[in-house]
């Protein structure tokens, strides 16, 4: 039997990629937080529908702020991110799921994509 055939579903390895959803990129803009483009081209976010996970982190906010802070040569720019009160990214993560085991996801579809083993 194959690896493949045999490796379970509870098993399969999955890759997240965070994005920014497009109602809080609408939310950023309009509140001026965000320009509407940036090096020449649009500031957009992941469509809403296409977010699979969102992640509940405001017991964590003290430990990002302080991580985001300890970057020393990004700070201007993680002091304007803590500048606009209410923060959409201290209370929330998004992500998107992009791989589960060995089938690739692209805007909710599933691709098989090759694997050597």
């Amino acid at each position: 039997m194959s690896f493949v055939k045999e490796y379970k579903e509870e098993y399969k390895p999955k890759l997240y990629y965070t994005v920014v959803p497009e109602s809080v990129i609408s939310y950023l803009k309009k509140k001026k937080i965000i320009p509407d483009t940036f090096f020449g081209k649009p500031v957009c976010g992941t469509p809403d529908k296409l977010i699979t996970t969102v992640i509940d982190i405001s017991r964590y906010s003290g430990i990002k702020k302080k991580a985001l802070m300890s970057h020393i040569s990004q700070t201007d720019d993680v002091k304007r991110f803590f500048s606009f009160p209410p923060n959409p990214f201290m209370k929330q993560e998004y992500f998107k799921m992009r791989l589960w085991g060995i089938r690739e996801i692209y805007n909710g579809n599933f691709d098989r994509i090759s694997i050597k083993l």
